[in-house]
């Protein structure tokens, strides 16, 4: 039997296409006119967004999308 100390999580996995979100993109985000933590929060309201990676180089993020249309 695990305890809550094993337990990191639980994940669901809903079918894009079947909430209307059938279009999926990467986005690159770079030369924010904003700071990090401020851009991180801002994004957190957002539903679209369903993950958001911060990288080093000349971009600053790549999230993945989930929209309805283009």
């Amino acid at each position: 039997m695990y305890t809550n100390k094993e337990i990191e999580g639980f994940t669901t996995l809903i079918s894009p296409e079947a909430i209307g979100k059938s279009v999926q993109a990467i986005i690159q985000i770079g030369n924010l006119k904003c700071g990090c933590r401020h851009f991180e929060e801002k994004i957190k309201e957002e539903e679209a967004i369903l993950e958001c990676h911060r990288v080093t180089g000349t971009s600053s993020y790549f999230m993945k999308t989930a929209v309805s249309t283009t």
